[in-house]
């Protein structure tokens, strides 16, 4: 049955079948499926009409328990109106149904759009009598007015003109805001009606038929909960065994290292020696032949001359002396014997040679010998340090859980994580050459501010190295533990936490200070002091090489031919071009340009867009995609992750505290309200498809892009209700366009706490821009379910390790830019476009597609 029947027995006049409805027997009053107080087409209730055909029709009515004798019809007057104007009625019968409607408590006092009560309205002498009779029994007592009411009742103006025009104004606000709230609970409605839709088709998919089969998977839900909670104690523990087995294992690596790198030295010496001593004997053997040729030479020189004689000889008398002949003749044997010489030396070169060789191989061979041994001993020690550094842990762990300073869950075999402990305790964990746990560290680095203020944090750690190093000399001081890990955690904290020091002035003194007092020279803090110096020094961001292979930016017509006007005026390459065009390129700064989102409305820079007449159909959407992206990563990337942290965001000093996420948050709005801006400022519906395919291909864009805040921007202009109620502009749209819009909205979807958006992040490599809503959420959730301290105001550590994991991932995506070329021009359109309210936006849609 449904409020048409209803009405229309009430209408009629029909009292027995109004009884028929109301009393049937099968129903139950929580079972109705109509609400007895609901308005027909008419905009009128079954009591208004009730009140006009039939006092017994009235009298059923009023016995129902769930009847509201003073609904309102759509012109704002109630059932007692209807009554005392009730024309077609008898006096006697128009009485009989007011008096019953003033013993059901009607409001007598009440007042129709008109301004009129019901005594007003009525003409019969008899009812007026009992109209006014309850209003004098019962005298309206006046109230006392409050500050606010005098305030208001002063502002307002004394002239009616302008009472009357402020009404008319307030009016009109009022059915604005009745009309939006009415389109807001009607898409709510349907999300509603989807929700519970897909709820059924989980349920029945899961096999949840009934209270009890829900039970039963809550139950199984429960335990798998307690069994993933015990595999991950188990992991930690696992984790935390590796990570001490690294440690040793790097101990060990780089002392046999340095062995080894003694040791090639000595054998590099060696063979320079021997290739120096083979050197010399080719040298030297080279000098032998050498003079050997000469001496050859020389001997032929000899002969040919004795031949020359012994011609001359022919008619010569007999009697010359042979002493030149035996001359040469022992030349020529000694030249023999030191060429034989010369032999022997060289087959002895090459003795040695060979010797050298074997030598090498010899070498070589104990070489390997000595790398299995050193082998077996890094084994042996690193199982011994294993051993050390456990038991010493282990018994610091148990005397500190013993005291109550410490908590630890405990899996199925035995083992640790931390779950809590004091701040002075957690300090202690976190300087302990022990404990090499870089999750741990990180995560005390990035939420210390949660339990301890950073100055505080940074005078501890100093006192404790002043505690070591105290009586020790410099060479203690080199290979003492407890030193190295306080070192190596601040040199830790310099190169990956420089915010900390970079936004406190004195926080960087004081380190400074320490620095130069107890490390400026020496072997011992070198790297602390060259990473302090390197950050102090290159605080200024350094060129992004990175943007040399950006794509060229797509610009409008009109844009493209002013560069291509300043190029060939003598500009070179493109990056060059836009550098003397003032533009940033590859010079990543910390803090994005300052702008304040909706002040300042139409006021544009100097030099900006306003010189020529671009619209939003003009720029393609892939380019205004990018630079879109180019102002939210300088903004994502200026969040610190202290902002997260204590939900600062929410707080009164949110604007002290976390002022780069409000920004970033302004920054979304003003995207938003550009983009809704945008769609209705189109008066005709081509027009207006034209930018809503184009805002669509700028969600699509920006999906590619990485960018899933933007992509979140764009959806939620495109479901506000300026822009939500504009069928008729979606239907001129092409089905490829709401093919990908409502891609869009399944990526953004909130369902299953975002669990399309989340694996499309995970999945995804940087550079991108995730949405904070998401981790914002997480933060919240973990801020509401566990507590800042445990009992015994042990400082709950399983809720900052969560808190930290979430930091983790979002440092991560700010570590890597996006490589493309910043566009002026388009950024300052979209900063500084006029921008429509909500109010002056839902006007404008409706002078768009106006109301059927």
């Amino acid at each position: 049955m449904t409020v048409g029947a209803l009405v229309a027995k009430a209408r009629e006049g029909d009292a027995a079948g109004l009884r028929e409805l109301l009393d049937d027997p099968k129903v139950e009053l929580a079972e109705r499926t109509f609400d007895i107080n609901g308005l027909d087409a008419s905009g009128k209730s079954a009591l208004h009409l009730a009140a006009c055909a039939s006092v017994e029709c009235v009298q059923i009515l009023l016995a129902q328990p769930d009847i509201n004798v003073d609904v309102l019809d759509k012109d704002g007057s109630s059932p007692i109106f209807a009554a005392v104007a009730a024309s077609n009625l008898s006096p006697d019968a128009r009485l009989a149904i007011v008096k019953r409607l003033v013993r059901s408590g009607a409001n007598l006092r009440a007042m129709n759009s008109e301004g009129n009560r019901p005594i007003d309205c009525a003409a019969d002498a008899a009812i007026r009598a009992i109209l006014s009779e309850p209003m004098t029994t019962h005298p309206v007592a006046p109230k006392r007015k409050s500050s606010q009411l005098i305030e208001l009742e002063a502002e307002l103006p004394q002239e009616a003109e302008a009472l009357r025009a402020l009404c008319i104004e307030l009016i009109v606000s009022q059915s604005v805001f009745q009309a939006r709230c009415k389109e807001s609970i009607r898409q709510l409605i349907e999300e509603k009606h989807v929700a519970l839709h897909k709820n059924r088709l989980l349920e029945q998919a899961a096999g949840i038929q009934d209270k009890e089969t829900s039970e039963r998977f809550i139950d199984q839900l429960h335990h798998l909960q307690d069994q993933n909670e015990k595999q991950a104690n188990t992991i930690a523990y696992l984790e935390t065994s590796i990570q001490l087995f690294e440690y040793a294992a790097a101990q060990q690596d780089e002392y046999y290292r340095k062995n080894m790198a003694d040791l090639t030295k000595q054998h590099n010496q060696q063979l320079q020696a021997i290739f120096r001593r083979n050197e010399e004997t080719e040298k030297a053997f080279l000098a032998y032949q050498k003079a050997h040729s000469e001496d050859l030479a020389e001997l032929a020189r000899l002969r040919d001359e004795v031949g020359d004689v012994d011609g001359d000889r022919v008619g010569t008398p007999k009697g010359t002396p042979a002493a030149i002949e035996y001359a040469l003749q022992a030349e020529i044997q000694n030249l023999r014997r030191e060429n034989a010489n010369l032999v022997a030396e060289k087959m002895a070169a090459d003795d040695r040679l060979e010797l050298n060789e074997k030598l090498k191989a010899i070498g070589d061979a104990e070489n390997v010998t000595l790398r299995d041994d050193m082998g077996k001993l890094r084994k042996l020690m690193q199982e011994e340090v294993m051993k050390q550094l456990q038991s010493a842990r282990e018994e610091k762990d148990e005397m500190d859980e013993s005291t109550g300073n410490i908590i630890f869950n405990r899996g199925e075999g035995g083992q640790k994580k931390l779950k809590g402990g004091a701040p002075d305790k957690l300090l202690e964990r976190l300087i302990d050459p022990a404990v090499h746990d870089h999750h741990y560290q990180q995560t005390i680095l990035l939420t210390h501010t949660m339990f301890m203020e950073t100055p505080v944090l940074l005078k501890k750690v100093i006192a404790k190295y002043k505690e070591a190093a105290s009586g020790k000399t410099t060479d203690v001081k080199a290979q003492y533990p407890p030193l190295l890990r306080i070192l190596n955690m601040l040199k830790f904290w310099i190169e990956h936490h420089w915010a900390d020091f970079a936004d406190d002035p004195g926080l960087k003194a004081t380190l400074g200070a320490f620095i130069e007092e107890h490390l400026a020279d020496g072997p011992v803090g070198s790297s602390l002091r060259i990473a302090f110096e390197e950050k102090a020094a290159t605080e200024a961001p350094s060129y992004d090489a990175t943007l040399l292979n950006a794509p060229k930016p797509i610009l409008p017509r009109m844009l493209a031919k002013r560069y291509s006007t300043d190029a060939s005026a003598g500009q070179g390459s493109r990056s060059t071009l836009l550098m003397s065009m003032g533009m940033n390129i590859g010079i990543p700064s910390d803090r994005p340009s300052g702008w304040t989102p909706f002040g300042g409305k139409g006021k544009l820079v100097e030099g900006s867009a306003e010189e020529m007449p671009l619209k939003f159909p003009d720029f393609e959407p892939l380019e205004m995609a990018r630079q879109l992206t180019l102002i939210e990563f300088d903004l994502f990337r200026a969040i610190r992750s202290r902002e997260y942290l204590d939900l600062a965001w929410m707080k009164e000093s949110k604007e002290r505290d976390a002022p780069n996420i409000l920004r970033m948050t302004r920054w979304s709005n003003h995207v938003v309200h550009w983009i809704v801006t945008e769609i209705v400022s189109a008066r005709d519906h081509k027009s207006r498809a034209v930018i809503l395919e184009r805002v669509i291909m700028l969600g699509h864009a920006l999906e590619k892009l990485r960018n899933f805040n933007g992509v979140k921007e764009v959806v939620a202009a495109l479901q506000t209700a300026s822009v939500y109620r504009l069928k008729k502009t979606k239907e001129a749209m092409g089905n490829k366009y709401m093919r990908i819009y409502e891609e869009l909205v399944r990526l953004v979807s909130s369902e299953l706490n975002y669990k399309n958006m989340r694996a499309k992040v995970r999945a995804a490599d940087p550079p991108l821009i995730p949405f904070p809503g998401l981790f914002q959420g997480d933060l919240v959730f973990l801020d509401t379910c566990q507590k800042n301290r445990l009992e015994g105001g042990l400082i709950n550590y399983h809720k900052l390790e969560s808190i930290a994991r979430s930091l983790m991932e979002l440092e991560a995506y700010q570590q890597v830019p996006y490589p493309l070329e910043p566009v002026p021009e388009i950024q300052d359109y979209v900063r500084n476009s006029q921008l429509m309210d909500d109010d002056q936006a839902y006007n404008a849609s409706l002078l768009c597609e106006p109301k059927a």
